[in-house]
């Protein structure tokens, strides 16, 4: 059954959906509804257009594909040890692609922004990663 249509100029409807899309890439520290509920709001206040925003990737050309071992830049990836959509071991070979870069595994997250049971980790690795030489 296909999913029902969202109404994007209904701004509780959109926050709704945002939430209810984040909830399955949840790491096993758990989803946090009122955390993802917070963002959605925010993002869908500062979308000119949400229903562009969520759609608009899927109609990337597939030939813009980057080839990582180009990137010449000081590059930290923080990738989920547990994640759903892209496994750990895409996040390894992205670090093996890119010249000089390091991977720190997240435990317990999925596929999600950082949630701040790991800020632990991950404040001090950005902190390291932004005032190195």
């Amino acid at each position: 059954m296909p999913a029902p249509e969202i109404d994007w100029a209904d701004q509780a409807a959109v926050i709704n959906y945002r939430v209810d899309v984040e909830r399955p890439y949840a790491g096993s520290l758990g989803f946090d509804e009122e955390r993802v509920r917070a963002l959605a709001t925010l993002e869908v206040h500062r979308s000119r257009n949400m229903e562009s925003a969520m759609t608009n990737h899927f109609i990337a050309e597939s030939g813009a594909a980057v080839d990582p071992a180009g990137i010449r830049v000081p590059t930290l990836i923080l990738h989920s040890a547990a994640d759903p959509m892209f496994p750990l071991p895409h996040g390894e070979a992205l670090a093996q692609a890119i010249p000089g870069a390091r991977l720190v595994r997240l435990e317990g997250v999925g596929h999600e922004i950082p949630p701040p049971a790991v800020w632990d980790v991950v404040m001090p690795e950005l902190h390291r990663h932004l005032h190195r030489n």
